[in-house]
């Protein structure tokens, strides 16, 4: 949370466009971020190094995150047409309510059978075949993705 508040008050400050360029640099730092949490876990690290490591990398991802969540609510703030906007709102609220339950019952029960570094590794790949992806996507740019009022 300490890194969400910080990206909050910077995005907040700042003129950010929500771009396939921000997407894809969030989503790379964030997968590199997952990998980087995966070295303490999975190699002999001394308790408070490990403790160190780990929550910097979770204030890292937060601040990230805050990038990413600010702007894309700006985003479709402005590409959604006003009577709709409390529908798709609501939408996207619902599915962000229902993934992390759901991502945290699929780590658990992974975790039960196979080392969390390995799990964190794993996500860490599919998040940079995610960031490559997003290298791709056209539709994010435009003038609607400007934060600036």
């Amino acid at each position: 949370s300490v890194g969400n508040l910080l990206g909050s008050v910077y995005v907040g400050r700042r003129d950010i466009r929500f771009s396939r360029r921000l997407v894809t640099w969030c989503v790379a730092l964030i997968a590199a971020l997952f990998a980087w949490m995966a070295v303490p876990i999975g190699l002999p690290f001394s308790q408070s190094l490990a403790a160190v490591q780990l929550f910097a990398a979770c204030a890292l991802i937060g601040l990230t995150c805050s990038f990413i969540n600010i702007t894309s609510s700006v985003f479709i703030q402005r590409i959604v047409p006003g009577e709709l906007l409390g529908r798709v709102g609501g939408l996207i609220s619902m599915a962000n309510m229902f993934i992390s339950p759901v991502g945290t019952l699929l780590f658990g029960t992974l975790a039960d059978h196979i080392h969390p570094s390995l799990i964190l590794v794993a996500c860490s790949v599919c998040m940079f075949v995610v960031a490559f992806y997003c290298r791709r996507l056209t539709s994010l740019d435009g003038p609607a993705a400007s934060v600036s009022q």
